[in-house]
This record gives structure tokens, C-alpha cells and sequence, in this order.
């Protein structure tokens, strides 16, 4: 309400406009089907290869998970490469849906980094002769416990654990499964929406001149795909509100088949989108973050809702208990306006 300057007043302009602010707030439970895979392998050449039962439809996974792999093995980014939902490389995985990326399959890539960790600096030990957690591993290389860096690589570590190598277990390469099981528990993203609308309550035309997000994401893993997920989530709230519907006709025929007919939200017609955050890490799981896959959508539709309201019920003869079906377009609007 600070940020965006959140009235409870109605405006009325010269030009016969009404404005005013509509708040909401949501929760979403993230994390749903709390069972996800992962594999992390260490090749000789340095390099770390990310398997994942995981999928993506844009969410920015491969770029997350590599980036957690990468901190808990302090390599390089670019070093790590990741590979989604092939069951031929996992034959267990439970995909993209509910916000569980970060929640579950990030965990699942957590836990298995964390073994591959343990395992590599437990070798390096064997090979420098000493306890493997007096060990740590920094931009590649085993360092000692007071920071001196050895000659040692993860490289090195991989190449002696192949088939044949001094290091080798019986297994065909330097790897460790992960699968991260949530136990039940659900992690909550929270957040406030606030909208400004104009609405023109001769034509029943409106539009969103201002809209302020506060969202709660724990931690963030990666900050621009997280705003990126929330910024378009929100945008689609808005479509949904004002613009996209499934329509049939009396015989059951589908009239709204295309993008000509089934309208979304572009860009040009979006608002800019203020976004701030909180971070209040859960407990219910050990990356401390939460889901933002459709944090953004839940609340958008009532704050916009609550905007025209508020213009409506100040309005002689308003009925705005009228808005009850999405999407509010131009006729819904003049109808809840009409004594």
C-alpha cells in the first residue's frame, strides 16, 4: 500500500472517468506430487552433467538447476549442463506442474550435488591422504582446511574413478542419484496485488494504469526468472479478467478457436508491473524457496474486480454485485452500471 500509493477514494476526472484501487491478496500452494528425481555426474573433463525428471514449458529450469549444482559444487557456471525429462536418463520423473520446479525439482538437484559433493571430497582424501572434511572444493579445485588450494581437480577425481582407475566403485561413472520426496508438506508463495483502473462508465471501456505486485518467494534462486514469472503470471490474471474466454454457441460449437476470437493479453495493452519482494525462508524444504509458477495469476482477477467494484457501488443505481463472471468486458460493465 506504501509503494504504489493505494487510495480508497474514487477519482472522478474531467473527462467523466472513474478511478480507483483495487487490492487482493493470494496464496498459492506449491510443490504438489512431492516426488522428483535427479542425477548429478562428474566427467573427467571437469564438467558436470545435470539429469532431471523434471520438465520445462519455459520456466527457466535449465538455468536454475544448473546454477544450484553449480554453488553446491563451486564450479563455474558454464561448466554444467542440464537435461530435462529423458527418460532415458532417469526412467523416473514426474514433470512440469502445481509450481513444484524450484520446490521439488530443485531440491531433487540439491540433494544429489550434495552426495556427488561428500563422495568427491571423500576420494580426494583418499588420493591426498587425509579426511575428506578437512576437504573443500573451490572453482574446481580440492583446497585444504586452511584455504591452500592442492593440485587436484574434480577432473582428475573423475578420471581416477572410470573403470580401471584406482578410485573406481564398480560403477561406470562419477555420479550420485537424488530423489527429494517432500513428505507431504506444502510450501506457500504469498503475495498482495494492487490495480489501479479507469473506467469510462459511458462505454463500459477500462483499463489498468497502475499495478503494484508484493510477493513473498523465500529465497530466490535466480531474481530475473523469478520476476519474469510473476510479471507474466499477473498478466495473464489480467487477460483472464478482462479479455480471454471459452465461448460455444447452442449447439455446442466451439466459437472461440483461434486467437482472432480467444483474446489474451499482449503486451502493448499490459500496464508496466511493479514488483517488490519479501523473503521469509519456509521450513518446509532445505533451498528455503517457493513455488511463483502461478503466484501471479490468483490474485490479479479479484484486485481488478475490487477496483471496479469500488467505482460501481459509488455510482447511483450500481449494482456491483453484478460482477460475478469473468471475463468483465464492456457489456458485463454497463450492465452492472444501469438502475
Amino acid at each position: 500500500m506504501a509503494e504504489s500509493g493505494y487510495s480508497e477514494e474514487v477519482e472522478t476526472f474531467a473527462s467523466g472517468e472513474n478511478a480507483a484501487w483495487g487490492l487482493a491478496c493470494g496464496m498459492e500452494s506449491t510443490g504438489f506430487v512431492g516426488l522428483e528425481s535427479a542425477r548429478v555426474c562428474l566427467d573427467p573433463s571437469g564438467k558436470l552433467i545435470v539429469s532431471s525428471g523434471m520438465t520445462s514449458q519455459g520456466q527457466g529450469q535449465i538455468t536454475t538447476y544448473a546454477q544450484i549444482c553449480a554453488n553446491i559444487m563451486d564450479v563455474p557456471l558454464d561448466d554444467v549442463d542440464v537435461q530435462l525429462g529423458n527418460t532415458g536418463l532417469l526412467p523416473f520423473g514426474r514433470g512440469a506442474f502445481a509450481s513444484r520446479g524450484a520446490v521439488v525439482g530443485g531440491n531433487a538437484v540439491a540433494g544429489a550435488a550434495e552426495k556427488l559433493k561428500a563422495r568427491v571430497l571423500g576420494l580426494a582424501g583418499t588420493l591426498l591422504q587425509c579426511e575428506g572434511e578437512t576437504l573443500s572444493i573451490r572453482e574446481g579445485h580440492i583446497c585444504r582446511q586452511d584455504g591452500a588450494e592442492t593440485e587436484l581437480t574434480l577432473g582428475a577425481i573423475a578420471a581416477q574413478s572410470l573403470p580401471g582407475g584406482p578410485l573406481n566403485t564398480g560403477q561406470f561413472a562419477l555420479e550420485e542419484d537424488y530423489i527429494y520426496d517432500t513428505g507431504g508438506s506444502l510450501t506457500l508463495a504469498l503475495s498482495v496485488h494492487a490495480a489501479k483502473v479507469v473506467l469510462d462508465p459511458k462505454t463500459g471501456f477500462y483499463r489498468i494504469a497502475e499495478y503494484f505486485i508484493l510477493h513473498d518467494t523465500g529465497k530466490m534462486l535466480n531474481p530475473k526468472i523469478v520476476e519474469g514469472q510473476i510479471i507474466g503470471g499477473a498478466v495473464d490474471g489480467m487477460g483472464c479478467t478482462m479479455l480471454s474466454e471459452i465461448r460455444h454457441d447452442e449447439n455446442g460449437q466451439l466459437l472461440t478457436g483461434s486467437l482472432m476470437d480467444y483474446l489474451v493479453m499482449a503486451a502493448p495493452e499490459a500496464p508496466r508491473v511493479y514488483l517488490s519482494h519479501m523473503e521469509t525462508i519456509p521450513t518446509t524444504n532445505p533451498l528455503g524457496v517457493r513455488g511463483v509458477g502461478e503466484g501471479g495469476v490468483i490474485p490479479a482477477p479479484p484486485a481488478i474486480t475490487n477496483a471496479l467494484r469500488r467505482i460501481i457501488s459509488q455510482r447511483p443505481g450500481g449494482k456491483p454485485e453484478a460482477l460475478l463472471h469473468l471475463p468483465l468486458g464492456p457489456e458485463e460493465i454497463l450492465e452492472s452500471l444501469q438502475d
